[in-house]
């Protein structure tokens, strides 16, 4: 009786119970070959349910995702990209900590990590993304300290000049602080301006004993 129940309730939805059989046959497929370690035919099965068989599942979507990632698909972002506003949060969390993935080995840091943010604001238990979060911002320190020492070898632009003319003249009139705010503006703007490291690192703590 409940076969026929449920052969009732799918004829009254319009599914086709071939479909479904596909559908769940189709879906075991591809999570074997997946742990297979088989990509490719991974990627392709689920692209199938996804593209068309219409299966709208966010977890089967994921997967693609995740198929496309492991197989090194270049489209795997495209497939990660709608999933980072689901309503899924475990699942919108493992999303963004993908596209912070993507965006490190692109060489995106800022946006990896903030990607990383996104994904532990969804799921603070994330600890994938807590973990590539303390890499990234680690990276990202080093980077910049690898760069103010590279710029402040680099000869300063006449813009760099004028911007401590202007500086020095503030401080002339004791106005540390606008002095200080200018030149960390100035570095915003032209990265040599971090030739005059030393001058800006005395305005900052003159500024600070003058507050």
């Amino acid at each position: 009786m409940k076969g026929l129940w449920l052969l009732a309730i799918v004829a009254f939805l319009g599914i086709d119970p071939r479909t479904v059989s596909r559908i769940n046959s189709l879906k075991e497929q591809a999570r074997k070959a997946y742990s297979a370690g088989d990509y490719t035919t991974a990627s392709r099965i689920y692209r199938t349910l996804v593209d068309s068989l219409g299966v709208s599942e966010e977890e089967v979507k994921l997967n693609l995702a995740h198929a496309l990632f492991a197989a090194n698909d270049s489209s795997a972002a495209d497939r990660y990209q709608p999933l980072t506003v689901s309503r899924n949060t475990p699942l919108r969390s493992i999303a963004q900590q993908q596209m912070g993935v993507l965006s490190s080995r692109s060489g995106n840091l800022e946006g990896a990590l903030d990607w990383f943010k996104q994904a532990l604001r969804a799921n603070p238990a994330n600890e994938d993304a807590r973990y590539n979060y303390e890499l990234v911002k680690k990276k990202l320190e080093e980077k910049r300290k690898s760069d103010g020492k590279n710029n402040k070898n680099e000869e300063p632009s006449d813009y760099a000049k004028e911007l401590k003319r202007l500086a020095e003249e503030l401080v002339r009139q004791r106005k540390y602080s606008e002095a200080f705010n200018l030149m960390q503006e100035g570095l915003k703007k032209d990265r040599t301006v971090a030739y005059f490291d030393e001058f800006i690192k005395r305005l900052k703590d003159v500024s600070e004993i003058n507050k």
